[in-house]
């Protein structure tokens, strides 16, 4: 495996998921990194920093090699490169909720990719804008940021761009109580995103939209379809983590509708549980651990063999 030095990445790319499985990745990119000092290759180093960064999980040394990068892009007067550190440092502020840290980072990553006439760097510096906006806890202000986003998207040859700025503003349409509007927006990105290769994104979307219908709409009818579906999709992609949050979300969605479906949702709990294990997984596609899977077995068991639920089931 090689890596182009020269090939910065995005906190959204998504290479990177597949990078972050492999444990030579890390070192085989600090490798690059010696190598190109020696070289003198200023413009290597600086792109290895910063993809570095993106590996190290928002540590405090993340957000080191993120400034070291940013101060040689200045120095060798590489506007884009500049653009894409600073979208990063301040998607590494939203990951660990620091919106008033992340704010400026992305402010100067849009003047810049305003400034080069760059579309794409727009759309991600604009998305970012209203995370942070939305993390500050106004929401309502957050979408316009969005919606210049979208606009800028739909002119860009990206189709990435469209599909996660639609699926933005579908949260942000839930935390406003829109929950018509979020479906919208899922289903316009569904649209956009099953004629491109992204079948990972689809499970997300797919994945995404059923909590609408859960948490928000209560229409179980269409969100035990829609996990049926959303099951018959990861096991087709085979995708463990995808497959075990398949697997897991629906066996919540079987919790909420009762007593009557407590034994089939303790069943795809455990077939949650297991896949993640069975293949060494540590973690699904929503960040959950291992052991909360086998929390939700267990909470399962109590439910269906507790004799108080089954006398007040009103205590569920």
């Amino acid at each position: 495996m090689t890596f182009n030095p020269h090939h910065i990445l995005e906190a959204g790319d998504t290479s990177i998921r597949d990078l972050k499985k492999r444990d030579d990745t890390l070192p085989m990119l600090q490798t690059a990194l010696q190598e190109s000092r020696h070289n003198g290759d200023k413009s290597a180093e600086a792109t290895l920093l910063n993809n570095i960064a993106l590996f190290l999980d928002n540590s405090e040394e993340a957000f080191h090699y993120y400034l070291k990068a940013l101060d040689i892009q200045r120095e060798l007067g590489n506007s884009s490169g500049e653009a894409v550190v600073l979208a990063n440092i301040a998607s590494a502020c939203a990951k660990i909720a620091a919106p008033q840290k992340g704010m400026p980072y992305a402010q100067d990553s849009l003047q810049i990719a305003q400034a080069v006439g760059n579309l794409h760097y727009q759309v991600v510096a604009l998305n970012l804008l209203g995370l942070l906006t939305r993390q500050l806890g106004r929401h309502q202000q957050a979408l316009p940021f969005c919606e210049q986003a979208y606009a800028l998207a739909t002119q860009s040859a990206n189709k990435l761009d469209q599909i996660n700025t639609l699926a933005f503003m579908a949260q942000l349409y839930m935390v406003t109580r829109d929950p018509q509007k979020a479906i919208a927006m899922y289903d316009q990105a569904l649209t956009i995103v099953r004629k491109t290769e992204y079948r990972l994104i689809e499970f997300d979307l797919m994945t995404q939209r059923i909590y609408v219908y859960v948490e928000r709409l209560k229409d179980f009818e269409k969100a035990v379809a829609y996990h049926q579906e959303s099951i018959a999709f990861a096991e087709k992609l085979g995708e463990a983590d995808a497959l075990a949050l398949a697997y897991s979300s629906y066996a919540e969605t079987l919790r909420q509708l009762g007593k009557d479906h407590l034994n089939e949702a303790l069943l795809y709990a455990k077939k949650g549980h297991d896949t993640l294990t069975s293949n060494n997984l540590t973690h699904d596609r929503g960040g959950r651990a291992v052991e909360l899977y086998a929390l939700q077995v267990t909470r399962l068991y109590a439910l269906r063999d507790n004799w108080l639920y089954k006398i007040f089931p009103f205590l569920r």
